[in-house]
């Protein structure tokens, strides 16, 4: 376990009236342990758009991991992508971000909005250690960074900088500063705050600038923040032998981070090892999911497999399930915390004996090593799982 962890995060909304985003946001880890994150800008909006961002992005991952020199790779970019027939033109703007795993951070710019550096609460604009050039006609910004803890970077397309064109409060755009105003307001307010909060909220004020009809444009945020790292524990199913009910409970228990239960059945175990008794959560009812319980000491209890079939399908989709379900509420937890441990119970429940009873019920396993897999893929995050 390292003393710093990577919270990388984004949100994401079409153009009004379109169905297929022309901004693609995509990361990978190369074999040297680098995280890399590419956030495209296609021409115009649409399907046209999604083509020229998403072949941008891909190529910019496999570039950049390879270790291309920038030069090679934008040329590369700019020729093979097709050309727009309504303006002749042929790029995607991108943003890239190379992370070394000790903090170090190249950023190449062409074309999108600057990125925003966030440190001790305020915003740096790092001068001294950019450099511009000129390669096959593109204008690429680049600037290397060494990121201390608590330092966040904030990125996204010009559907943030130009919300609200137009309107008489922002004739000409709400801009980057309005963005970076913002960004900072949020950080004050809650110092911890995630990159995925941060991304929804700057995304939500720019759609209110737009106006009535929004959005006006693609609209791609996305956060990196480099803070301490954060723990969660999540008990799932009974183990296998009964008589190892009390040794997961009080291991939850003493657990340092966040302590989440999911299913009935385990919630109910715990309690009884520990002395304690779970309630209903009166403020917790949801029409789209099960509601959850409260029991002292734990973070979080909620229903079982269906909760976390709803977790696992957002977290796969990057789209959070409807508020304040419990799938909801642990879609957010797993993602605000870098460290996950999953003790996932073996004993078969009396309540799948029914042959009736959906087949994707019965696979809590399989279920909680799907969320696992997504967690590691597609967000970095160092899970472990453990079958009891």
């Amino acid at each position: 376990m390292t003393d710093f962890a990577f919270d990388i995060d984004y949100y994401q909304v079409c153009k009004n009236g379109k169905h297929v985003c022309g901004d693609s946001f995509m990361t990978s880890r190369s074999a040297d342990g680098r995280i890399i994150a590419v956030l495209s800008d296609g021409l115009g909006s649409g399907v046209k758009a999604n083509i020229l961002s998403t072949m941008t992005a891909k190529m910019a991952l496999k570039f950049v991991d390879a270790n291309w020199d920038v030069k090679k790779y934008c040329e590369v970019i700019s020729s093979v992508l097709p050309i727009c027939k309504e303006r002749g033109l042929n790029y995607s703007t991108f943003t890239i971000l190379d992370l070394s795993p000790d903090g170090q951070v190249q950023i190449f710019e062409q074309g999108n909005p600057s990125f925003l550096f966030v440190r001790g609460g305020r915003i740096i604009e790092p001068e001294a250690r950019k450099s511009v050039e000129e390669y096959h006609g593109l204008s690429i910004t680049t600037t290397s960074l060494s990121l201390l803890r608590e330092d966040r970077i904030v990125f996204f397309s010009d559907g943030i900088s130009q919300a609200g064109t137009g309107t008489p409060d922002y004739p000409n755009g709400w801009g980057r500063e309005g963005a970076a105003a913002l960004a900072l307001k949020v950080i004050n307010r809650n110092p911890q705050v995630s990159s995925l909060k941060i991304c929804e909220t700057i995304i939500r004020e720019a759609r209110i600038k737009d106006g009535p009809i929004n959005p006006k444009d693609d609209i791609t945020c996305a956060a990196v923040y480099l803070r301490t790292p954060r723990r969660v524990m999540i008990f799932s199913g009974p183990p296998f032998n009964k008589s190892l009910d009390g040794k997961y409970a009080k291991q939850l228990a003493a657990f340092e981070g966040q302590k989440v239960i999911c299913g009935g059945t385990t919630a109910k175990i715990v309690a009884r090892e520990l002395g304690l008794e779970v309630r209903p959560d009166l403020n917790s009812s949801s029409r789209f999911g099960p509601p959850t319980s409260l029991l002292d000491g734990i973070d979080l209890v909620t229903e079982g497999v269906l909760t976390l079939s709803q977790t696992l399908a957002a977290l796969q989709n990057h789209k959070a399930p409807q508020s304040e379900s419990g799938a909801y509420k642990l879609y957010y937890t797993l993602l605000e915390n870098d460290y996950i441990d999953i003790v996932a119970g073996t004993r078969i429940n009396d309540a799948y004996q029914d042959p009736d009873f959906p087949n994707q019920f019965v696979l809590r396993r399989s279920v909680l090593e799907g969320i696992a897999r997504a967690l590691r893929e597609k967000y970095f995050k160092d899970v472990r799982v453990k079958l009891v």
